[in-house]
This record gives C-alpha cells, structure tokens and sequence, in this order.
C-alpha cells in the first residue's frame, strides 16, 4: 500500500464570492441551512461572512492537502 498526498488549491477574490460558492458547494452547509430557516440562516451567514472578512483576507490562495490510500487485496 502507499499513500500519495493530494493538494488542491482554490482562489478567493472576496469573503462574498467564497461564501456564496460554499453554500452552493458543500452539502453540510446546505442542510444547515434548510434546518435553520430563512431568518436564522441570514444572522448565522452574516456572522460566517464578518469571520471570512476577517480570518481569510482576499484576494489569496487556500490549499488543503488529501492523503489517498492505494493499495490492492
């Protein structure tokens, strides 16, 4: 067996835009989202965005790295 890292790297131009393609993109957000209802989903999504604003100054690069397991039986 080995294992082989895999990095991805995506470009944010703003907290909005990146925002905006996580809700779309990510299937826990999504259904964060139909819990909450309308109401609550906009006071959580404005907290999310002031964090974004503030932890993940854009335009940058954000890169996560995946570890696969490859092997045969």
């Amino acid at each position: 067996m080995t294992v082989e890292p895999f990095t991805h790297a995506v470009k944010v131009s703003d907290a909005e835009s990146y925002w905006a393609t996580a809700t779309l993109s990510s299937a826990p957000i999504a259904l964060l989202k139909e819990r909450l209802g309308p109401e609550e989903w906009t006071r959580q999504s404005e907290l999310a965005l002031a964090y974004l604003r503030e932890e993940i100054p854009a335009p940058r690069e954000l890169a996560t790295t995946a570890y696969l397991g490859l092997g045969t039986r």
